[in-house]
């Protein structure tokens, strides 16, 4: 919003917040369809945040009593992505296929979504990362090799710590940060797995997307945004922005998307009530009908109908968002 800075996208559930015969519907509609929700146990209990980064969702559960069932009908869905489970504490077990396993307390446990899972919880404080399947993939080569994989040892903590710290402070960091505090991640998964770190061909590469990235994020609402004013801020040449963004879909592909994030997190936000069309020129889009139309094609609704959404949501609808931010995983 102008004038302001907004805030890292943000959901929140608590099962006391209802009666208690509602508390496990209310939860699997949260949840969504990614898995099958159950009381595994008389005291069941949830509460869960989750905050959008790019292409990354960071998710904080306190669960007692609740089993996640991800099988045949749900792998349907075509999500594809990496978690990596870190049990802050309690009892968390998981089965692949082979039995319940503990995964202790302090431990990593990392699902490839497109393999049948099942966990239960006991009490349990578990961070989560949704991590889109190309970055885990640069990391850990065949993500169904790692699948139900469990990490300990030192070699963990700095991403176990990372976690810890992103999601104590995520509610303060503005959204321009989102990208920046996704990108640390699979370096730290990297060290956890003890796999070597990137070449120099890549470091300088990622160097250089990370510059021109800065220089969007901070020019989003400048309709005039594109190749000619990131080469003159960037000093990239046109040559490198073309072999840097190709993998997004080219440079206006990137910034288009980038410019609906930011209008989504913001039509998210109850404290922003401005008209569409004042939020839509703020994220540089040139009329409301032109972002109306934007919107419609990435995310399948008017920007209007997403608002109405939200505001169901706020009532015990299901929220809108989490598909969408599972679909940028892709």
């Amino acid at each position: 919003m102008t004038g302001q800075t907004a805030a890292i996208e943000h959901m929140a559930f608590d099962s006391k917040d209802w009666p208690a015969a509602d508390r496990l519907a209310r939860y699997a509609a949260f949840n969504g369809a990614p898995t099958r929700v159950s009381a595994d146990g008389p005291a069941f209990s949830m509460r869960v945040a989750r905050w959008r980064l790019h292409r990354t969702v960071l998710h904080e559960r306190h669960g007692t009593d609740v089993a996640h069932d991800r099988g045949a009908a749900e792998i349907r869905d075509g999500l594809d992505h990496l978690l990596i489970h870190h049990v802050v504490a309690g009892g968390y077990d998981s089965d692949v296929g082979s039995g319940y396993r503990a995964v202790p307390a302090g431990h990593l446990l990392l699902v490839d979504m497109r393999r049948p899972i099942r966990t239960r919880s006991r009490d349990a404080h578990v961070l989560t990362v949704s991590l889109s399947r190309e970055a885990a993939a640069a990391v850990l080569g065949d993500l169904g090799a790692a699948h139900g994989r469990v990490l300990g040892g030192t070699g963990i903590q700095p991403l176990a710590d990372f976690l810890a710290s992103l999601t104590r402070h995520a509610a303060a960091m503005p959204h321009a940060a989102a990208p920046a505090l996704a990108q640390a991640i699979a370096p730290l998964l990297a060290a956890a797995i003890e796999e070597p770190v990137a070449g120099a061909d890549d470091v300088v590469r990622e160097a250089s997307f990370d510059r021109a990235r800065r220089v969007i994020e901070n020019r989003l609402a400048d309709p005039a945004l594109g190749t000619e004013m990131l080469m003159e801020h960037s000093r990239l040449s046109r040559a490198t922005l073309y072999r840097l963004f190709q993998p997004h879909g080219g440079l206006m592909a990137f910034i288009t998307a980038r410019r609906l994030e930011q209008a989504r997190t913001r039509l998210a936000d109850r404290s922003d009530p401005r008209p569409i069309a004042a939020i839509a020129a703020d994220c540089g889009f040139p009329s409301e009908s032109h972002f109306s139309r934007r919107f419609a094609a990435a995310y399948g609704l008017r920007p209007s109908a997403y608002r109405d959404q939200l505001l169901a949501a706020a009532a015990g609808a299901p929220d809108p968002r989490l598909p969408m931010w599972l679909g940028e995983l892709r």
